[in-house]
């Protein structure tokens, strides 16, 4: 064959090759509001180191770890390295498929009706070429559908990191708030043994009765019992962080142990427009791109009701001959030994009792789940970022005002003191300041924290957090 017809056909091969059965993807439109119920609309673009807002370098260092250990993250990144892989191999399939082949064989026969009564042997190279053209487009869709997945998988990844980070953060919140709750019952001990000793003494000095004294003690002792509660749970966010950076149980005592208080979130939050936000956001990416994969697998169908043609052929060097003494045997390499094949094929299905239009129906209906999914996936996005900007801008209230109460009832528990020594109220009205005390500060390191946590949903709802 000439040079030249090869290539003829493969230009022409190529040009057959140039359409596409099937719906081209189109990115459907948001349907996002303009602005957002819960906060004002301003250009402030997703934060995606937002744990330093706290200020807390453990925290950070935390998170930063976090990346590199946490072993969900690296399935999710080997499983986007296999979404790669993939897309690498529907698109080599698209190409003429060329290998090489080498074979030496020896024979004897002693059949009398054949011809050669000595021993034969044959040699052959050649290169083989296969290729199915993709005249219809049915491979080019797949590698949409591939490409598409592996763009999935990618932000998957981030997603996976969002969740992450956002988890890490918020276990390591809930290890500072029991820790401040042990401080706090511990600073609520000193005080309400103080009320003890001094009833103790009243009552060996017969100015209060064993009942006063009764009373202190098991409001104390009441006091003692939130302590096992508080560091059992403090241990247990503990061991959730080591869980999460691929720690054994035990590896943070050493980082964790040094009282540092609950961070502090800032005070406030910048949220560009719905339409720009949802857009970051990976969960809202992985149902574009399985909705677009769905499109190209629906073209991968509809491809199968058209002829298929395909190519096949080689080229190389045979060389035949006796290997008895004296035998006179071609040279393996000479021009004589040529040897080529080429040959095309084309098929079509013609019966198949509605398979391949049932394929067709199941890929559109995959496409309109794929479609629905996505918009519900935003729905669902822009529910949780009002919610969470709500329960973000509500907790800072109650703080505040938890914050007063506190000052009010340390100041009360002083007061009611020096009174009762002076006789002027009774035990009970100081047990009751003790305990309000008690209640207000463990109600305001738990409004702290949630302060701190609905951030941290927030961060994560928006989709910050991803590398």
């Amino acid at each position: 064959m000439k040079i030249y017809r090869v290539i003829t056909l493969f230009s022409l091969s190529l040009l057959l090759s140039a359409c596409a059965v099937g719906p081209d993807y189109v990115v459907p439109e948001d349907k996002a509001p303009l602005s957002w119920v819960n906060a004002e609309t301003s250009k402030g673009n997703v934060d995606h180191h937002w744990w330093k807002n706290f200020k807390d370098p453990v925290l950070s260092e935390l998170i930063e770890a976090s990346y590199h250990q946490n072993y969900e993250s690296q399935i999710a990144l080997e499983r986007l390295q296999q979404a790669r892989a993939q897309l690498g191999i529907s698109t080599a399939e698209l190409f003429p498929q060329v290998g090489i082949s080498a074979q030496r064989e020896r024979e004897l026969n002693t059949v009398t009706a054949f011809p050669v009564r000595t021993p034969f042997s044959a040699s052959q190279a050649h290169f083989d070429m296969s290729w199915e053209i993709d005249l219809f487009g049915g491979g080019r869709r797949q590698r949409e559908a591939d490409d598409a997945l592996a763009s999935a998988a990618l932000e998957n990844l981030k997603a996976v990191q969002v969740s992450i980070a956002a988890e890490v953060a918020r276990n390591y919140i809930q290890y500072r708030l029991y820790q401040e709750q042990l401080f706090i019952t511990d600073e609520n001990l000193g005080t309400q043994k103080k009320t003890v000793d001094l009833t103790q003494r009243q009552f060996s000095a017969g100015q209060a009765s064993r009942f006063d004294y009764l009373r202190a003690d098991t409001q104390l002792k009441t006091t003692e019992s939130q302590r096992p509660h508080y560091q059992s749970a403090m241990m247990a966010a503990q061991y959730r962080l080591e869980v999460l950076l691929g720690k054994i149980p035990g590896s943070l005592t050493e980082k964790l142990k040094q009282t540092k208080g609950i961070p502090c979130c800032p005070e406030t939050f910048q949220l560009d427009a719905p339409v720009t936000i949802i857009r970051q956001r990976p969960d809202i990416a992985i149902a574009e791109r399985h909705l677009a994969a769905a499109t190209a697998i629906e073209g991968v169908a509809i491809a199968s009701m058209y002829p298929k043609i395909s190519l096949t052929g080689f080229f190389g060097l045979l060389s035949p001959g006796t290997m008895s003494a004296g035998a006179t045997t071609s040279p393996f390499f000479s021009g004589n030994n040529k040897s080529w094949y080429g040959a095309g094929a084309v098929s079509m299905p013609l019966f198949a009792f509605g398979k391949i239009q049932d394929a067709i129906d199941a890929a559109k209906a995959e496409k309109k789940q794929a479609l629905y999914t996505y918009q519900q996936a935003i729905l669902k996005a822009l529910a949780e970022i009002e919610t969470a900007l709500k329960d973000f801008e509500q907790e800072k209230i109650r703080t505040h005002s938890l914050s007063l109460a506190v000052k009010d009832a340390t100041q009360a528990v002083e007061i009611a003191h020096k009174s009762y020594t002076q006789g002027l109220i009774s035990l009970l009205d100081v047990l009751d300041v003790e305990r309000n005390l008690f209640t207000l500060q463990s109600q305001l390191a738990e409004s702290k924290a949630v302060e701190s946590q609905n951030l941290i949903r927030l961060n994560k709802a928006v989709g910050g957090g991803w590398r």
